[in-house]
């Protein structure tokens, strides 16, 4: 990990202007938040994976390019999935890592992938020359981080349910809602799924067979079909 300082040039300020963190702001006042907050900056190939220490664990980060998966990781190596971020959607393109400091976090690379991380401090401790600059970028990030603890809540609702059929239910009804519609492709593999939802995989497969078998759901790979949205109980 580097930080950003060491390789940033006015060629990346395109990619730049297009995060939500930046909205509003004039390419002028990007170099000047980027030399006053010095951001590291993380570069993974696919399937790599980055373990992000205690001091880091608080930090904002933004997804440059590609995308990847953040993960809670506990003191006997099973891991969660929080969320998958990627360039494509804004409203996930910027996450908080909040302050994960007594637990673990690891990001791993979907594809390619590029990140920031910045020190909250450098946005929320008001320095004069740059109040105007970390105001516009304060509004940013609340309305950003809207989006991440509604996604926050429905994992949360999803985990707590106590049967895996009905954790799978509730996790394809919040996809079929975002998609507004009940055949939709969801963003994760069988494994990854089964991270999310805190299930051992062979069960998660076993349930989706017997959803499928029960005529509720239908799906091939990612791709999945609500048909009988009776089950949706909640």
């Amino acid at each position: 990990m580097e930080f950003f300082s060491e390789r940033f040039s006015e060629s990346q300020l395109p990619k730049l202007r297009r995060q939500p963190v930046f909205a509003g702001l004039e390419d002028n006042e990007i170099k000047e938040f980027i030399a006053h907050s010095d951001p590291r900056y993380v570069e993974l190939k696919t399937g790599r994976i980055l373990r992000i220490s205690p001091e880091l664990s608080n930090t904002i980060g933004i997804v440059l390019s590609g995308s990847c998966h953040i993960y809670s990781v506990d003191y006997d190596g099973g891991r969660i999935l929080l969320r998958t971020l990627n360039i494509i959607d804004n409203s996930g393109s910027l996450y908080s890592m909040l302050d994960f400091e007594n637990s673990l976090i690891e990001i791993e690379a979907v594809e390619p992938f590029e990140m920031l991380l910045i020190e909250p401090e450098s946005v929320l401790i008001t320095v004069p020359e740059m109040a105007a600059i970390q105001h516009r970028m304060a509004v940013n990030i609340l309305g950003t981080q809207r989006n991440m603890f509604r996604e926050l809540v429905e994992h949360i609702a999803c985990l707590s349910q106590r049967g895996i059929k009905d954790k799978i239910l509730r996790y394809l009804r919040y996809q079929s809602e975002e998609n507004r519609s009940v055949e939709f492709e969801i963003p994760l593999s069988r494994e990854e799924m089964a991270n999310y939802l805190a299930v051992d995989r062979a069960a998660l497969s076993r349930s989706l067979g017997e959803l499928r078998a029960d005529g509720v759901i239908d799906f091939k790979k990612n791709r999945f079909k609500v048909l009988d949205t009776k089950y949706f109980k909640y």
